[in-house]
């Protein structure tokens, strides 16, 4: 049915075509008009009042198949982008397919081991070693060998010093340097004092606290507190970690990346202040004296493929306030925090690449 009709509308375009055609050939060849004898008028005859309707009839007829066509290839179109749309919806049906089962494949995994270095300003470092150096237990008893103490600092400066957690809480130090004597090193663990000094230095480091946490806000990685087999080198200004077998799945390798630094520091203070009678509060923010200024991730596991910089932008977070009556002075408390930042690492060996 569709081809007789679409058959016809052609049929009809070329006989309005040669329609035309034929009264134009005709109106050369004949004169349209009748002269009057008598008073010179003239007036269409019969042949000229049929060309104007066989004119008519062909412009009328092309009108009407060019508008029929129009329709045609407006229908057409619509089709079209119908068609184009279920395809859009099916593509985008399928990505969210392939995106979840991607999740879900990437949820079986954890990452075998982690790397982490941390870029620390002069000054910090040296408040660390200067707190390695000048350690004073309590109770007093408990004096470590200053010298030794002297040559763990000096190792992490320019020497070799190395941390190892087991992953229970517990962990040793090894370090060695190469003096004009000779080389000297030792093996510091938690029962001896020196192991104090080192995990107060350490400890103050990062004000007590320093996390890489998802973008879920779930901890994946504790550096003050390791859960995890982890082993810290010291150089100069940096510091390194190796994590093995971090809670860090590789569904949240996706996000974003934050890190917490700090615990219950010193942000801010205000203080009354009165100006003409009227009260005001004057607040003065705290600088951060400890913490990292700079980190770089990178994979050790072969399945994921991340080598990323990362600039550590630290801004104020409030958690609690503390006043005091007799000054009116209030003390705000908190953490650091930085990011989020996305992470920029792919994966191989999975399955779906």
């Amino acid at each position: 049915m569709n081809v007789n009709l679409e058959l016809g509308i052609v049929l009809l375009k070329w006989t309005s075509q040669v329609l035309i055609a034929v009264v134009g050939v005709w109106g050369l060849v004949s004169d349209p008009f009748d002269t009057d004898a008598a008073s010179g008028r003239r007036r269409l005859n019969r042949a000229g009042w049929l060309k104007i309707v066989l004119m008519a009839i062909g412009f009328l007829l092309f009108a009407l198949t060019d508008a029929n066509e129009r329709r045609a290839a407006e229908a057409q179109r619509q089709r079209q982008e119908q068609q184009i749309a279920m395809q859009r919806q099916t593509v985008a049906a399928q990505d969210t397919q392939l995106a979840y089962l991607r999740k879900l494949i990437l949820l079986q995994y954890r990452m075998s081991e982690l790397g982490l270095v941390l870029e620390f300003p002069k000054n910090v470092m040296r408040e660390m070693w200067s707190a390695i150096e000048g350690y004073q237990p309590k109770p007093p008893q408990l004096q470590a060998d200053r010298t030794q103490l002297a040559y763990i600092a000096a190792a992490m400066r320019a020497g070799t010093a190395v941390v190892r957690f087991d992953g229970t809480g517990r962990g040793e130090l090894q370090y060695s340097l190469n003096r004009p004597q000779g080389l000297t090193g030792g093996r510091i663990t938690e029962s001896e004092p020196a192991w104090a000094a080192f995990d107060g230095a350490f400890r103050a480091l990062f004000g007590g606290r320093f996390e890489m946490m998802s973008e879920s806000g779930r901890t994946l990685v504790d550096l003050v507190n390791p859960a995890s087999r982890t082993s810290v080198t010291f150089g100069g200004n940096a510091v390194s970690f190796s994590v093995r077998e971090p809670e860090v799945r590789l569904d949240e390798l996706s996000g974003t990346l934050s890190f917490v630094c700090g615990k219950d520091d010193l942000l801010f203070v205000m203080e009354e202040a009165f100006d003409g009678g009227e009260e005001a509060q004057a607040r003065m923010a705290e600088k951060m004296h400890f913490g990292p200024v700079k980190a770089r991730l990178t994979s050790k596991d072969p399945r994921v493929q991340w080598d990323q910089k990362i600039q550590l932008d630290w801004r104020p977070v409030i958690s609690r306030r503390i006043g005091e009556t007799d000054t009116g002075r209030i003390f705000e408390l908190g953490e650091w925090h930085s990011g989020p930042s996305p992470v920029q690492a792919t994966f191989s060996r999975l399955g779906f690449e």
